[in-house]
């Protein structure tokens, strides 16, 4: 069998392979039905046969050369992808397929021709093997960290890809990007970079990019994931930056950072003199040139708390100094004892955190809090839940409080476009639209973002496992388990824990400490208790908890920051929930 026959026996398998609907896939249906419209119009097509191709010669000028991979058209019409020319030759091809091919191609002839045919039709069978052999890592390198971790996110939101294998491989994302992938013949490799799949490279998208795009990208991990080769563990796993600190530079940053803390527990706070700020930078910058931005943060926030003291601000805490020193040493220790470069990476956190992309969402507001810093920046913080993820979602508004007057709150607007109060939007259910997030599970303001309110959250359906509470001793638990977040401290949903109190008791106020009281108890009378330092800032708060005691008009359930210390559990409240469906922002 010379080349020519040969590639007449390809072509003819891969013409019985193809239909309608696998035409219409590789363009699009307007395409097709004007090839096919065009085709019926009785002008003549002429055909010639070449060495590896078929020259069609069609009614409208036109001539376009075909073979067994319908990507590897030529066509004197200027157009860059798959053209109606095309469409309409393999068309008259199939059509004419015993003119061309011989009585043979009918599949009327004996039972060894049906067998000979069947064959190369099953040796022409789409095969989308190599999609699994891609090797991962080459995704991430070639999309980048951003977009690989877009990809990541969206995947653990339960973004959906509806999978179709036919005539073509067709990966469709709901409501947005379609993905078709064309079965290319040749030898099938293995462990391949994605830039070097040809299925990929031949890949058509409806975002229209020729290059490798993310959907691209997506669909052959999401084809993976369907096919079982990949596992969601593997794909998250990736989105761990890669550490580039020795081992080395790791402990001589901790060594350092060390031995300033063991200066201070030694000095004592009162002995420390004003020259110890300029230490604590020199420190915060080694952190920085380590590329430990955790560590460099909370050394940054002791430097604040110490210019405090030495400035004899009201607002400086001892207990607060001790528990930032306490966690930058626990932090360090689990530097120190990390298992895998994965947890590594998280307990150095971030310069910056990232945001991704992440599929429609349905945002379930339990509440808000306003706060105030000690550097002067003031905000409020809202809380959310989400369907399916036991996670606080959190959304906040900050800006300097130097540039803002007392009525600033009432003025400020909601995020992604939605018309309401802050109040009001404190207790609604939102549907959120190609919304972003970090890794922490906080909210974007992205400008790309949309969000509607579709109703009002349901009080009595507001739960998160391992985070709802009415047996202290439980609560005991989780707050002591919580150690971990002595690593990776994060103000908005840092110990966030739903408490139901069995009994209120009796609030009382220290004049010399100026804080307030108000036990809570659960059903064994152990005790929970609310702490609240009096301040400006938190006049309101104790106003309402004097209210809400003087009425006996107590909730069934509180949000709350839940602490321990040495005289137990201390807990700071933030929202009330009542059995009628009231929602109370204690702090607003």
């Amino acid at each position: 069998m010379d080349s020519k026959d040969n590639f007449l026996s390809k072509l003819e398998s891969y013409i019985l392979s193809i239909n309608d609907e696998y035409l219409i896939g590789v363009t699009n249906k307007g395409i097709f039905n004007r090839a096919s419209k065009d085709l019926s119009s009785g002008a003549g097509v002429k055909i010639t046969v070449e060495e590896a191709s078929i020259k069609c010669e069609l009614p409208d000028g036109n001539s376009c050369s075909v073979n067994e991979d319908i990507q590897a058209f030529k066509c004197s019409c200027p157009s860059r992808s798959i053209c109606k020319h095309a469409v309409m030759s393999y068309l008259y091809i199939k059509n004419h397929i015993e003119e061309i091919f011989g009585e043979s191609s009918s599949l009327n002839g004996d039972s060894s021709e049906e067998m000979e045919i069947s064959k190369q039709h099953e040796e022409f069978s789409p095969d989308y093997s190599e999609l699994l052999n891609i090797n991962l890592k080459s995704i991430k390198t070639a999309l980048g960290d951003r977009e690989f971790g877009n990809i990541v996110k969206r995947m653990e939101f339960g973004l959906r890809a509806d999978i179709k294998e036919d005539a073509l491989l067709q990966v469709e994302f709901a409501g947005e990007e379609t993905i078709k992938f064309i079965s290319v013949n040749g030898e099938k490799k293995k462990d391949i970079s994605i830039k070097d799949s040809s299925i990929v490279n031949n890949a058509l998208c409806s975002c229209k990019s020729k290059a490798l795009c993310r959907h691209k990208a997506e669909a052959v991990i999401h084809y993976g994931l369907y096919k079982g080769t990949l596992k969601k563990e593997e794909v998250i796993y990736l989105i761990a930056k890669d550490k580039i600190v020795s081992k080395e530079t790791l402990e001589s940053c901790i060594k350092e950072v060390r031995k300033t803390l063991e200066e201070i527990y030694f000095t004592g706070l009162a002995r420390i003199p004003e020259s110890f700020l300029d230490k604590l930078e020199q420190v915060s910058i080694i952190c920085h040139n380590s590329d430990i931005p955790s560590i460099e943060k909370k050394i940054k926030a002791l430097q604040g708390k110490l210019r405090l003291y030495i400035n004899k601000n009201a607002s400086f805490s001892v207990e607060s100094f001790r528990y930032l020193l306490q966690s930058i040493y626990i932090l360090t220790m689990a530097m120190e004892n990390y298992s895998d470069e994965k947890t590594l990476g998280e307990l150095m956190g971030e310069h910056k955190s990232s945001y991704y992309e992440i599929p429609p969402i349905e945002l379930a507001a339990v509440g808000a809090s306003k706060w105030i810093t000690e550097s002067g920046y003031e905000g409020t913080t809202f809380y959310f839940t989400v369907e399916g993820f036991n996670k606080w979602f959190t959304y906040t508004i900050s800006r300097n409080s130097s540039y803002n007057n007392k009525n600033s709150y009432s003025r400020e607007s909601c995020p992604w476009g939605i018309a309401s109060d802050i109040e009001s939007f404190s207790k609604a259910r939102v549907k959120l639209i190609n919304g972003k997030i970090n890794g922490d599970f906080r909210l974007s303001s992205s400008e790309n973002s949309k969000g509607e309110i579709i109703g009002t959250t349901d009080i009595q359906s507001i739960y998160l496992k391992d985070k709802t509470f009415n047996s202290w001793k439980d609560l005991f638990s989780a707050v002591s388990n919580n150690s971990g977040l002595y690593f990776n401290e994060r103000e908005e949903n840092y110990n966030l824990f739903l408490i139901k109190p069995l009994k209120f008791g009796e609030s009382s106020f220290d004049k010399i400490q100026q804080l307030f009281k108000m036990p809570l108890y659960d059903e064994k009378e152990e005790c929970v208790t609310i702490k609240v330092k009096y301040s400006i800032n938190n006049k309101s708060l104790i106003e309402k908890l004097e209210r809400m005691e003087r009425m006996k008009n107590y909730p069934f359930m509180l949000l709350t920051k839940v602490y321990l210390n040495e005289t137990g559990l201390t807990a700071v409240p933030i929202t009330a929930y009542y059995k009628n469906g009231t929602l109370v922002n204690l702090t607003m």
